[in-house]
């Protein structure tokens, strides 16, 4: 099966993707393209300046709003677009608001992002490429948290190397300068069920313990059938 992505949003046969930096990075990937936390994967076959044609070799539903990933891409792209330079000018007057920024490569690519939010926002850095995994501690001297988000880590390292990554990185957690937080799949099981299962809730435990100060729930409360109930057994521990 072929499938074609577009900057076109209004064709019933193209997937739309309606960033122009992701053609761009195209030309710089593996050819490889995962979609939603690696359930999805595609192959390059063809691409151009505003649209790409993919063999999908491992298929599924594609939902709305869900990550698409270059495997192991060294794109850079260290600016806002539009649509993010009107939610900087609309929000950033505004007390409580923080910035969580995506895919950050190294330290060099989170402090320009310091320079164009200025000193005074609140900026996250989401660790999801083993890039910034690495430079997590030069990283975080632009950032005021850092979330290890390890969907997007996994579709870019494979499962068995992300859980390498990610027991290695938790070793360095109470060492580092800013608040941690742990993401991705935390409590997945409780996006379709009333209770986490219990290897969740050890985890989650287990994580605490080691210096994680909190954890970021994703398709549990976005998506998920029990946000309420998610919440609250995110803070059973929160006392630790």
């Amino acid at each position: 099966m072929t499938l074609i992505c577009s900057a076109a949003t209004n064709h019933p046969r193209l997937l739309p993707v309606p960033h122009a930096d992701f053609f761009q990075a195209a030309l710089e990937s593996t050819g490889e393209i995962t979609l939603d936390d690696a359930r999805i994967y595609l192959c390059i076959e063809s691409a151009g300046s505003d649209s790409l044609c993919a063999r999908v070799t491992t298929g599924g539903e594609i939902v709305p709003r869900k990550g698409i990933t270059f495997t192991a891409s060294t794109y850079r792209h260290e600016s806002l677009d539009e649509k993010d330079q009107m939610i900087l000018q609309q929000t950033r007057h505004l007390d409580g608001i923080r910035y969580a920024l995506s895919y950050v490569k190294d330290a060099v690519e989170m402090a320009r992002y310091r320079g164009i939010f200025g000193r005074s926002a609140c900026l996250i850095a989401k660790l999801e490429r083993a890039s910034a995994v690495a430079e997590a501690r030069p990283i975080a001297g632009s950032a005021d948290e850092l979330w290890l988000c390890r969907g997007d880590l996994g579709a870019e390292l494979g499962a068995r190397a992300m859980a390498e990554t990610v027991y290695r990185f938790t070793d360095l957690v109470r060492g580092l300068p800013v608040p941690v937080l742990l993401a991705g799949q935390v409590l997945e099981h409780m996006s379709e069920h009333l209770n986490p299962t219990r290897s969740e809730v050890c985890y989650l435990h287990d994580a605490l313990i080691k210096g994680y100060r909190g954890v970021v729930l994703s398709d549990e409360t976005a998506i998920g059938r029990y946000p309420v109930e998610s919440c609250r057994v995110a803070t059973l521990f929160r006392t630790h």
